[in-house]
């Protein structure tokens, strides 16, 4: 697969061809998946991409973490603070503010109960319910459920137009 180019954003006009190219792109980069045991190291790799595909990839998890779970679930998912760093910084470069205070104050959470986030919450444990608030707002946020937000990945496409030269590696 060939390297997206700023070129390439600027001439892609569909939004969908453009959100599929970037996601071609950071499969390029990182790989199409990563292991969870390995954080540490796919943190690292963040720190060589360009400051869009950086956050593109900081959030992904986040956005699949919230269509299938929740915040608690996720921060046992992605077991990683450094990673949770990039994420809200990621967030803050999308221009997610928003989701991004809501991140943060999970965040918050999670790390003083950081070693309970091992295993599996129980669905009715004390520690879910602390996340259930920062879950309703996020998931109003991006839209799911009867909410009318955005999804991170439709942030992506508005970023890459407005910040092009921050979503390649090639001109």
């Amino acid at each position: 697969m060939e390297p997206l180019t700023l070129i390439d954003i600027n001439q892609i006009k569909d939004d969908e061809t453009l959100q599929g190219r970037l996601c071609e792109e950071l499969a390029r980069l990182i790989g199409e998946s990563y292991n969870n045991k390995y954080l540490d190291s796919f943190v690292a790799t963040l720190a060589t991409l360009p400051a869009g595909l950086r956050a593109m990839a900081a959030t992904y998890d986040l956005d699949v973490s919230m269509a299938l779970d929740s915040l608690s679930w996720h921060f046992m998912n992605h077991h990683s603070k450094s990673l949770a760093v990039e994420t809200l910084s990621g967030l803050h470069t999308l221009g997610a503010t928003a989701e991004a205070k809501v991140f943060e104050e999970a965040f918050s959470i999670a790390v003083q109960h950081w070693d309970e986030l091992v295993v599996p919450p129980d669905l009715d444990s004390p520690l879910e319910h602390l996340f259930e608030p920062l879950d309703e707002k996020l998931w109003g946020l991006l839209g799911y459920g009867n909410a009318t937000g955005r999804s991170l990945l439709k942030l992506w496409v508005s970023y890459a137009r407005a910040y092009p030269e921050n979503c390649c590696i090639a001109l």
